[in-house]
C-alpha cells in the first residue's frame, strides 16, 4: 500500500510541477537526409504555414537571461510525403521582403522543433510584413513546391518580467483529492 501512495505522491507532483516561465531561446536544427530513403523521388507536399507566436525580451533589468534582447517569430509548419514521416520533414524557408528585420536561414534546410520553426527578428523593429517561401524537404532531399505565406508582424511591448515559479495548475486539484481519498480510508 505504501508503494501505491509513493506512487501516486511522484505522479501528482509531476502533475502539480510546472516550468518556470524563464526564458530559454529555442533554435532550428539542420535537416538531415537518410540513405535509407535514396530511392525516394518524389518530393512532399506544399507545407501548410501559420503564425503561432511573436515575443520581445528585455534585458531583465541587466541580469543577463537567456532571451535577454531575443526577438522571435514562431511559425507552425506541416507538409506530407509519400515515405518520409511528417516530423521528419525538414523546410528551406526564403525571406522575400527587401526591407524585412527577420535574420533567414540562408541555404540552410531547418527540422522544426515539434511543428515549430523560429526566425529571429531586431529587437528595436517596428512594424513590419513578413513574405516567406517556405518548401517542404523529404529525407531524400527532394523539395516540394513552394507555399508563399505573408504577414504583418506587430512586434508586442518588452517582456521585462524575468523569472517567475509558476502559478498553481490542475495537478494541485489532483493532489488535494488524493489526500481526501487517503485520509478517507484511514
Amino acid at each position: 500500500m505504501k508503494s501505491v501512495v509513493g506512487l501516486a505522491l511522484a505522479a501528482a507532483t509531476l502533475l502539480v510541477s510546472r516550468p518556470s516561465e524563464a526564458c530559454s531561446p529555442l533554435y532550428n536544427f539542420d535537416h538531415v537526409t537518410d540513405p535509407a530513403y535514396a530511392d525516394d523521388v518524389t518530393p512532399p507536399g506544399a507545407p501548410y504555414v501559420a503564425l503561432r507566436s511573436v515575443t520581445r525580451h528585455g534585458d531583465n533589468g541587466g541580469g543577463g537571461a537567456s532571451c535577454a534582447g531575443l526577438s522571435q517569430i514562431e511559425l507552425g509548419v506541416a507538409a506530407t510525403d509519400d515515405r518520409a514521416p511528417a516530423d521528419q520533414l525538414g523546410y528551406q524557408v526564403t525571406v522575400l521582403s527587401p526591407e524585412s528585420p527577420v535574420s533567414g536561414f540562408g541555404d540552410r534546410i531547418v527540422k522544426p522543433q515539434l511543428g515549430t520553426l523560429f526566425m529571429r527578428f531586431d529587437f528595436d523593429a517596428e512594424p513590419f510584413d513578413l513574405d516567406l517561401e517556405v518548401r517542404a524537404v523529404d529525407l531524400n532531399g527532394n523539395v516540394g513546391e513552394p507555399t508563399t505565406y505573408s504577414a504583418r508582424i506587430e512586434p508586442p511591448d518588452v517582456d521585462d518580467g524575468g523569472c517567475s515559479a509558476g502559478g498553481a495548475s490542475p495537478g494541485w486539484l489532483g493532489l488535494a483529492a488524493l489526500a481526501l481519498l487517503r485520509r478517507r480510508r484511514r
